[in-house]
């Protein structure tokens, strides 16, 4: 929707790096990184006693376990995207890009550690819920922002010289450990602002990007 809004032409970013298209070029070579369907199965099923809701994506769509109020504002989809709800056995059909875990109370340690030690390999996981109800994504070991943005410097024969990256998160700290202007929002964790160049005067829900952009330029 943004993408659109913005008339944009260049290659977009989605799922944390995992998903690399450029919408108005079909010839642009796609980064698709997926996690199995049987794995992601096999992970809700034998952590099910653990798990408040899930919901993963592929592509426009999403996989959703319980539709409930409290899980709608962690979901995004447009531009015709189907939410298919239910046992992820029975709809899950395609490889997902990423799934995100909600845990119980006090237990998400449990979803962590099976895998962890189960799919080591080929999946990694990050906790960024609150001491008591985590919030567990799950990607390939392959997915992370900074590998995307090195796949779009090369596209198109830049340095980290040319770079402005802006985060505000863990899952920022590889894009912003490659940026000349690290930006890093003002209502970032501590561990995040650790790795700026630059730190907004605003935050997030004041437009900080926004001021950051037109005072960096100007």
């Amino acid at each position: 929707m943004f993408y659109d809004q913005l008339d944009l032409d260049t290659p977009i970013v989605n799922y944390n790096g995992s998903l690399v298209t450029n919408p108005k070029d079909k010839n642009y070579e796609i980064t698709d990184l997926t996690i199995t369907k049987e794995a992601m199965i096999d992970i809700f099923e034998t952590q099910k006693e653990y798990i408040c809701n899930a919901f993963g994506e592929v592509r426009d769509n999403i996989y959703l376990y319980k539709d409930t109020e409290r899980i709608r504002p962690l979901l995004h989809y447009f531009n015709g995207g189907e939410l298919i709800v239910g046992e992820f056995k029975d709809t899950l059909k395609n490889d997902p890009n990423g799934f995100i875990i909600v845990s119980k109370k006090n237990v998400g340690h449990n979803i962590e550690d099976y895998i962890n030690k189960t799919y080591s390999e080929n999946i990694r996981c990050r906790n960024w819920g609150t001491s008591q109800r985590h919030i567990i994504e799950v990607f390939t070991k392959d997915t992370c922002k900074g590998n995307a943005v090195k796949k779009l410097l090369n596209d198109y024969n830049m340095t980290s010289d040319d770079l402005i990256a802006i985060g505000d998160a863990g899952n920022d700290i590889e894009m912003l450990k490659l940026a000349k202007h690290a930006v890093v929002m003002r209502n970032a964790e501590d561990f995040v602002k650790e790795h700026a160049t630059h730190i907004t005067k605003y935050t997030n829900a004041d437009q900080g990007v926004l001021h950051f952009l037109k005072n960096f330029f100007e």
